[in-house]
């Protein structure tokens, strides 16, 4: 705790993290809560695709301005315009008895769809900012604590957005989102960036050269090739069984309160126990194993887990994945995606980030709400909710597992190919994470020598 606390950026950093996930916890409750009361509930599918294609335009459009553009720029020109999104929206619920029913959910459907969307870019712009200014060698004990930042404002978000609308109405949620935008704003204007100047340099580069640079690496690496199927079967797997696990709610409980309460219970559970093995667990794994090792953690539960549930379709069997899901998920998981970009070179690590995060990614909930539909166009309500979702998911978790053994083999030849391109800072980051994945495989054979 003592090196992350000593430099005053880490502890930048973990506010202005904790900020914007509290934001989006409590904001969101307030924009899809009214969302959802305005419409049917079998257009969900529908909103996880839109959503989901929001979001990769609006990566698209970032993707031309990452590395041409200071970092904090690119944020705080984004939060701005996210601001006058929420603002829009507030207007729009304030006065929702001006528009008719058609026209109400069509225009709360768009604003919602372009307020899921921003947010990634001010997140990825962050995250890739975080990479250039946190050294290898002390990784694995910051990352942890920076990623505790979204568990614990996740749980604050929630205890609010659970409080708030029991004596207030929820533009109220929208406003504490407005809030801590803002503050985040003044927070990043704190931050000075050691590869600022290496921007500056990049001032006569065309917009269209910059997206071609980023795209021309991405093409030219394995690594990212199969990092890229890692995120799409993420969204893949965690929209089907988020889909399947509110189904069975449906089934098990006869009325939307007891949904919302067992919903709040259970996610309280799960973010406390990723917020214990955050700062217990999480430093000791990632030493022992590498980091490239931490991503087969979450496949493989899901693989058992969904296995599971098609084996005995029962509730505990979804609450078992389901909780593996959010409890690897925002632990090993977030912690080994998040270090693993930092091997990528500097020049197009903004880039590269923007265009997994903001443009592949969302692939995975398109392929994953059209998965949705077409099971439920052609399948009977009964065989749905027993079977085939599982089915689907097992099948995506286990061409997950397998990306991620292709995926492997690919780091070590990424870490090269990034130290040639590299300027000396970078070399000896990437001379740090070599080391760090020589000391794991190290201890894998001292522990297989000893059994």
């Amino acid at each position: 705790m003592y090196s992350f606390i000593k430099d005053t950026k880490n502890i930048i950093f973990f506010a202005i993290l904790l900020l914007l996930q509290l934001g989006y916890t409590a904001g969101w409750a307030g924009v899809y809560s009214f969302l959802i009361a305005k419409s049917d509930a079998n257009t969900l599918p529908y909103y996880f695709i839109f959503s989901a294609l929001g979001s990769f335009f609006i990566n698209i459009i970032s993707a031309f301005f990452s590395d041409i553009f200071k970092k904090q720029t690119i944020i705080k020109f984004s939060q701005i315009i996210f601001i006058i999104f929420l603002i829009i929206e507030i207007l729009v619920i304030e006065n929702h008895n001006m528009f008719n029913k058609t026209t109400l959910f069509s225009t709360l459907l768009i604003l919602s769809i372009i307020i899921v969307s921003i947010p990634s870019i001010f997140s990825i712009q962050l995250w890739a900012l975080i990479n250039e200014n946190v050294e290898p060698s002390k990784a694995s004990k910051i990352y942890p604590v920076l990623c505790s930042a979204n568990i614990i404002a996740s749980i604050s978000g929630g205890m609010i957005a659970n409080i708030i609308p029991k004596y207030f109405s929820n533009i109220y949620l929208i406003a504490i989102w407005i809030i801590t935008i803002v503050i985040s704003y003044i927070l990043i204007s704190l931050i000075k960036n050691n590869y600022d100047d290496e921007v500056g340099k990049k001032q006569l580069k065309t917009l269209i050269n910059n997206f071609k640079d980023g795209a021309k690496h991405y093409f030219a690496s394995s690594f990212l090739k199969y990092l890229s199927i890692v995120f799409i079967s993420f969204w893949l797997v965690n929209t089907l069984t988020y889909f399947y696990y509110s189904q069975f709610l449906v089934i098990r409980y006869d009325n939307p309160e007891k949904i919302a309460s067992f919903i709040g219970l259970f996610t309280m559970i799960i973010q406390f126990s990723a917020l214990a093995m955050q700062f217990v667990i999480s430093p000791i794994v990632i030493k022992k194993i590498g980091i490239i090792n931490g991503l087969f953690y979450l496949p493989v539960s899901q693989v058992i887990g969904l296995s599971l549930i098609i084996i005995y379709p029962q509730f505990w069997a979804i609450i078992l994945t389901e909780f593996l899901q959010d409890f690897i998920g925002m632990s090993i998981q977030a912690n080994s995606i998040n270090m693993s970009f930092n091997i990528i070179s500097s020049k197009v690590r903004a880039k590269i980030r923007t265009l997994l995060e903001g443009v592949i990614n969302p692939l995975g909930g398109v392929l994953a709400g059209i998965s949705i539909l077409i099971i439920q166009k052609t399948l009977p309500q009964s065989e749905f909710i027993n079977y085939h979702i599982p089915l689907f998911g097992l099948i995506f978790a286990i061409l997950w597992t397998l990306s991620v053994v292709k995926l492997k083999k690919h780091y070590i030849k990424e870490i090269k190919k990034s130290f040639k391109i590299n300027k000396n800072n970078d070399r000896i980051f990437l001379k740090e994470f070599l080391t760090i994945e020589k000391n794991a495989k190290r201890k894998k054979q001292s522990s297989q020598n000893h059994i």
